[in-house]
């Protein structure tokens, strides 16, 4: 007789249904809980509506509706100058002053970064938002001409963002032709000061120049060369000596 193999198909098929529904549960956790293939949650990406307004140099991003974002995630990208508050929630304002035609909210999460709004506005341009001024300016030029001139001076940026700026030294004659000769670049945060200390052989200073003018693109300061000036009287003192002695031997011829 064959012997009776009916009671394994019922056992098969249960083990087949539990298959089956262990896969459905598997790529059910997947769309609901977001869990990957490496068992860790996908990252959400908030949604959130904002609301965008602008009042003289400054754009304002008004949280409207939607999920509450951690600020510290959140970065605005064409923008200086930028407040984002802790938690970004309804009501919450972002401020930024726009640097370029469109600026961008981005979130970043720890795998993903994505843009959650994008604004089309005017540019502001840095150079009227900075002050680069000369708080001090002075120099020693009491071993001329034979020695060496000491240029000391202090910038500062009274402006309200960060901006980079030439600052020039000129010799200054009484012609009216003044000589540019240094130009260094200085890049200042809001209320911060550089000191520029510069010393310069007085042989480079051709010509006897009267004085040295700072100048910056908002300010400029003039000192006057005592060195180069004490030679001057010298020199001039010199020629009249050497003319009174002349006139003096043509008298007695």
């Amino acid at each position: 007789m064959v012997p009776e193999r009916r009671g394994a198909v019922p056992v098969t098929g249960v083990a087949f249904l539990v298959a089956i529904t262990l896969i459905l549960a598997t790529t059910a956790s997947v769309f609901v809980f977001g869990i990957g293939d490496d068992g860790i949650a996908d990252e959400a990406v908030p949604s959130a509506a904002f609301d965008t307004a602008t009042e003289s140099t400054t754009l304002t991003l008004t949280h409207e509706s939607g999920d509450t974002i951690d600020g510290d995630r959140l970065e605005v990208q064409g923008g200086v100058n930028t407040d984002v508050p802790e938690t970004v929630a309804a009501g919450s304002r972002i401020e930024t002053t726009p640097i370029e035609d469109e600026v961008r909210l981005v979130w970043h999460g720890d795998d993903i970064s994505a843009t959650l709004t994008t604004v089309e506005t005017d540019s502001v341009d840095l150079s009227e938002l900075s002050a680069f001024v000369i708080e001090s300016f002075a120099v020693d030029d009491s071993d001329c001409p034979s020695g060496t001139a000491n240029i000391d001076a202090t910038i500062r940026n009274t402006g309200e963002v960060t901006h980079e700026q030439d600052i020039k030294l000129y010799l200054v004659y009484d012609d009216g032709e003044d000589e540019l000769f240094e130009t260094r670049t200085l890049e200042l945060a809001p209320g911060e000061t550089e000191e520029i200390s510069e010393t310069r052989s007085c042989n480079e200073f051709e010509d006897n120049p009267d004085a040295v003018r700072l100048e910056t693109e908002d300010d400029e300061a003039v000192e006057d060369l005592a060195g180069f000036g004490v030679l001057v009287a010298l020199i001039a003192i010199g020629l009249a000596l050497v003319r009174f002695s002349r006139l003096g031997r043509s008298k007695n011829a």
